[in-house]
């Protein structure tokens, strides 16, 4: 039986098992630095292509800087027709818009060829300065 007498730093006994214990590292796929979302599975939702169902981001793995693997749980996990599928997905970084204000010199992505506006027909815009 616990003492509901405080110790030495002021805590009860009952006030002592209420301190919030530090959670584990999730080790479930990949290393123990595997990510997971801070918002309980990320705002990346895909379709199950299974049911169609919304899936989320459960985990992800870093497999190079600019390759990472995604597992996906399906939402519809409860009701008549459950489907519950968890699938792997692959995100690539593949070209850049805009040059980082601090490049990585190991890092060599192609600069993506700017937009440019085009007419109904496919043409592209006239600049500013044509008539």
């Amino acid at each position: 039986m616990k003492s509901a007498m405080p110790d030495d730093r002021g805590l009860s006994g009952t006030e002592m098992n209420t301190q919030p214990a530090v959670p584990p590292q999730d080790t479930r796929f990949g290393a123990p630095h595997a990510n997971r979302s801070h918002r309980g599975g990320g705002a990346l939702r895909v379709r199950c292509p299974h049911c169609e169902s919304l899936s989320k981001v459960r985990t992800t793995r870093e497999v190079t800087a600019l390759y990472r693997e995604l597992r996906f749980q399906c939402l519809n996990v409860e009701g008549d027709d459950p489907c519950g599928h968890t699938f792997v997905a692959s995100l690539v970084i593949e070209r850049t818009i805009v040059p980082s204000a601090r490049p990585n010199p190991r890092i060599n992505l192609p600069i993506a060829a700017p937009r440019t506006k085009r007419l109904a027909t496919g043409q592209p815009m006239p600049a500013n300065d044509a008539e």
